[in-house]
């Protein structure tokens, strides 16, 4: 595939311009786009499995992401999602405009825009667009004409932070600020939020796209860390999942809870947020040849926001809502200890004179890999009576020594064992139709009911050799590939 994203880009600019297609190799490329006084520069980087950890590499400072689906091959449309999704979750492409594009449209098995929202939509998932206007189009030559518009479901319900009803936005398209200023308004009436949220959301114009964005955010994350486990975050049965208190529904909450706590902090350093603004308090002892600069994360305004937005000034004594709370503030301590500061040298020939620094926090897939591992340790907890106090706190599995331990306050708990997610459900789809891994995850996906196998066709590049300069030749080779897929019975 590498070569035919720079090809069909300059087409798209050539019909425009006059200009004639040029041959391209397969692999990495890079090329200089001129149309009147616009110039720009893009990458073209292969997708076969070796290639996809160098991705990364290219993110900081892109403005746009061209990302190609062979319409031709079904059976890796998951395969795609799971990539585009790990690579919006990327801090660096936040702001990145979107475009999928849709290859391969005149072969034999067409598979269209439409045709992969109505596949999505029959799965119960959500297509992974990011907060901005995403564009998808179904062939070259409509690409210049495509709607700014996501699709009808691309706003769907998530579950909520609250632990009680989903956070629910309703399906409309993405717009900017209207006339008077007010498009957040009526995001804020959209949402399924209390009455007391709604009241905070009208006041400050950025947190309506800032809630949308933390949504956005925790629900790639928790299809990604659950990717392999019988239940996968299914958008099914969410509803029924957060009336009760398993290990799934504290997942949930924490990475809700952490997810907004992240977006909120990033939010106030790019200026989103009116009421507040970077993390400009230094955290550093004070040095000579050191000082604070940048526009660092606030997580410190994101953390008393949160707590008051969510309602948590008070100590409930209903067990449910304490364990509930438990697991929002876990979620939020888990991005503060992404915190991290960070800091640039500056001076003659590469000395470090003079220090500039910031806070800055980690990626969220580092805060989801380990509410992950909180999630794999969370322990049951149940309710005990202070004798001091008189108060109503959670406890632990007795250890020795320590009859009522207290469960440390970035663990995860929960109250009740979760069902088996094998077979369908009220709180999930069940595993039937899985693709599965044969040697990790086959076993315990498929829940005994065995897996089916299929071969398929891989389409990848091999032999490449790198050419000065600027590119790597490869050539394409087909091979056979065992699929393997969860039996119903």
């Amino acid at each position: 595939m590498s070569g035919r994203l720079l090809l069909s880009c300059r087409r798209l600019v050539g019909e425009a311009v006059g200009l004639d297609p040029v041959n391209l190799s397969s692999g990495f490329n890079v090329e200089t786009v001129e149309y009147k006084n616009i110039s720009f520069t893009v990458w073209d980087v292969g997708g076969q499995d070796k290639i996809r950890p160098l991705w990364r590499h290219y993110f900081q400072n892109t403005q746009g992401l061209i990302f190609v689906v062979d319409s031709n091959d079904r059976e890796r449309v998951n395969e795609a999602r799971e990539e585009l999704t790990r690579m919006l979750a990327e801090d660096e492409l936040r702001d990145a405009v979107l475009l999928v594009f849709a290859n391969k449209q005149r072969e034999f098995f067409l598979f269209s825009a439409a045709t992969q929202r109505d596949e999505e939509q029959r799965r119960g998932e959500d297509k992974p667009c990011a907060p901005g206007p995403p564009v998808c189009c179904d062939s070259p030559r409509s690409a210049s004409s495509c709607s700014l518009s996501p699709p009808p479901h691309a706003a769907a319900a998530y579950f909520g932070l609250t632990g009680q009803e989903p956070l629910a936005f309703l399906s409309s398209p993405y717009s900017g600020e209207s006339a008077g200023g007010k498009a957040h308004v009526k995001q804020c009436e959209q949402m399924t939020l209390t009455r007391r949220q709604k009241r905070a959301c009208r006041r400050e114009p950025g947190l309506a796209e800032t809630l949308r964005e933390s949504v956005r955010l925790s629900l790639m994350e928790c299809r990604y860390q659950f990717r392999n486990e019988r239940w996968n975050c299914s958008m099914d049965g969410r509803g029924s999942l957060l009336k009760r208190a398993f290990k799934e529904t504290a997942f949930l909450l924490a990475v809700s809870s952490a997810a907004l706590s992240h977006t909120l902090a990033k939010a106030c350093s790019s200026g989103r947020m009116e009421r507040c603004t970077c993390d400009d308090t230094p955290g550093l002892q004070q040095r000579e040849a050191w000082q604070w600069g940048v526009c660092g994360d606030n997580l410190k305004y994101s953390t008393r926001f949160l707590k008051k937005f969510l309602g948590q000034q008070r100590v409930s004594k209903d067990l449910r809502a304490q364990v509930d709370a438990h697991n929002i503030n876990a979620g939020i301590r888990a991005v503060k200890n992404g915190l991290v500061t960070t800091c640039k040298c500056h001076g003659v020939s590469g000395s470090c004179a003079v220090r500039t620094c910031w806070k800055q926090l980690s990626p969220f897939y580092v805060t989801g890999q380990l509410l992950k591992y909180r999630y794999d340790t969370a322990a049951r907890v149940l309710s005990v009576t202070n004798t001091a106090t008189g108060d109503t706190e959670l406890a632990g599995p007795a250890r020795r020594g320590d009859a009522t331990p207290r469960p440390h306050s970035a663990d995860l708990v929960f109250l009740e064992d979760s069902p088996s997610f094998c077979r369908p459900s009220r709180y999930s789809p069940g595993t039937a139709g899985r693709t599965c891994d044969k040697d990790k995850s086959c076993s315990s996906l498929c829940c005994g009911r065995g897996y089916n196998i299929a071969m398929h066709l891989v389409t990848m590049s091999c032999n490449c050799q790198v050419r000065w300069c600027c590119h790597v030749e490869c050539q394409t080779c087909v091979r056979e590939e065992e699929v393997y897929m969860c039996k119903k019975h």
